[in-house]
């Protein structure tokens, strides 16, 4: 029996501890214990209370680092701030109150935390979540409810779904889970969720080291919770309900390869449709390729050498790029020798080489405001068929070696510039409707000797110097 001498009692209020005792039993008709009254008592190991004690106050037995486990009878109505904060050394905790008031922290920081036994009601249980943060062995919500005893809910089934409706926070459940090391309880718990985001599962993936946790995650995701089976089951209720649905993600992914990113869609890769022994040796069939401008309502991207014939893409035919797309990607249909005409939507960025070396495009459209990157036609020695609706300036050149674009005189102009000269003449004069000289455009023929050019047209500073930087020495005489 504990020395009543070691207890310091007013009205019924135990205000200080002054024993020294490793297990302690506080005396009946003690009512509350006052802030810090237990507070770095190190030596505590155990400690019963009263079935009179109402109420903990704040920082009772915080920093009691020996106390291993504890009882708080069903009397207890309220617990203070940080009632056993840093009690390091505590395993099991059992709360036998349904009516429980926990303050902030209660149990902060009780590293060694095994097992929790509650009686309270599900709302109360929920602010364990927070309570109970920084317990390893706990950590949140989800091992008091599915470890403890919780008479409301017995099911293991039941509990699992409170921690969903309940808002806990699904990380700190899941790093519990990984902490048990329990592949089963991460099975059910997940098969509990209708969707759940790639992007956390990914997080999880990570952050577990456990071979056979890491096996079922990328299950999940690989199936289950993959953005195609959430894509696919969109579209299986769509049908159910209207009978037919827009094209999805699904679909476009079986003609090319995309990724996602932050604020748009990413065309990746062009998928070439498989071909039956009878058709290899038919002839090859022009086909028409239309890719998307938008994909559920975000822009679409067309990546550096997506349809590239270096990737493997080999299209024959024509292309036609819906309104929404906003880039084409450096050489993204570079070398594609068997493409035959493209048409570009208003409002796109054309990467750099995208088109170059495409040595059977006859035809191409680009809509307006779009911007067009350095030597994006250039060496599509076919094209013949040009409509701009956007602004071509001459700060770049981006059809040199376009034969079919010359004309009578062996000039390739397009909207008013010369790009590039193919003729024979070492005495030329450039047309007067030519409003500027690209670059390199007169940099090639070594035979010129003398070019003419209208008095208003604007010359590039590397007109007659070469892409490797070689000057073409001529004589400019300026004409009105």
């Amino acid at each position: 029996m504990e020395n009543k001498e070691n207890f310091v009692i007013e009205n019924g209020i135990l205000m200080k501890y002054k024993g020294k005792e490793q297990h302690v039993v506080i005396p009946e008709g003690i009512t509350e214990i006052a802030e810090e009254a237990f507070c770095y008592k190190s030596q505590i190991i155990s400690v019963s209370f009263p079935q009179s004690l109402k109420k903990i106050g704040a920082y009772a037995f915080h920093g009691c680092y020996a106390l291993q486990s504890l009882t708080i009878g069903k009397n207890v109505a309220f617990l203070g701030s940080n009632a056993f904060s840093q009690c390091s050394s505590l395993r099991f905790l059992k709360i036998e109150g349904k009516n429980v008031k926990i303050s902030a922290e209660a149990f902060s920081c009780c590293w060694a935390l095994e097992q929790c036994e509650l009686a309270c009601e599900p709302e109360t249980a929920g602010k364990m979540a927070y309570l109970l943060r920084n317990c390893f062995e706990i950590d949140c919500l989800a091992y008091v409810l599915l470890k403890g005893i919780w008479k409301a809910s017995p099911s293991l089934t039941e509990r699992l779904t409170h921690l969903i409706t309940l808002k806990s926070n699904r990380r700190m459940i899941f790093q519990t889970f990984l902490i048990k090391k329990d592949a089963s309880l991460i099975h059910q718990y997940l098969s509990l969720f209708k969707t759940l985001p790639a992007e956390e599962l990914d997080g999880w993936i990570k952050e577990t080291q456990d071979p056979e946790i890491r096996v079922l995650l990328l299950g999940y995701k690989n199936k289950r919770y993959s953005p195609e089976y959430l894509e696919k089951q969109r579209e299986i209720e769509e049908e159910k309900e209207w009978g037919v649905r827009e094209k999805t993600i699904s679909d476009y992914r079986k003609q090319f390869s995309i990724v996602k990113d932050y604020d748009c869609y990413i065309i990746t890769s062009y998928k070439k449709p498989k071909k039956d022994e009878d058709s290899k040796t038919e002839k090859k069939e022009e086909e028409i390729i239309v890719i998307p401008g938008t994909i559920k309502g975000l822009p679409v991207k067309i990546a550096d050498f997506a349809f590239a014939r270096s990737s493997g893409a080999d299209i024959s035919g024509h292309v036609i790029i819906e309104e929404g797309c906003t880039q084409i990607g450096d050489f993204a249909f570079s070398d594609n020798k068997e493409l035959k005409s493209i048409v570009i939507p208003s409002k796109t960025k054309i990467g750099s080489h995208a088109f170059f070396d495409c040595t059977w495009l006859t035809s191409v459209s680009i809509g307006e405001n779009a911007v067009i990157g350095k030597s994006a036609f250039a060496r599509c020695a076919s094209l013949r068929e040009t409509e701009f609706f956007c602004e071509i300036p001459c700060s770049e050149n981006y059809f040199s070696g376009c034969h079919k674009l010359k004309d009578a005189e062996g000039f390739v102009i397009v909207n008013g510039i010369l790009f590039d000269y193919l003729g024979f003449r070492s005495d030329i004069t450039v047309p007067k409707h030519v409003r500027a000289i690209a670059p390199h455009a007169l940099a090639h023929p070594n035979y010129m000797k003398t070019v003419k050019i209208p008095a208003h047209t604007q010359i590039s500073e590397k007109a007659f110097i070469s892409q490797t930087g070689t000057l073409n020495e001529v004589e400019i005489q300026r004409y009105s």
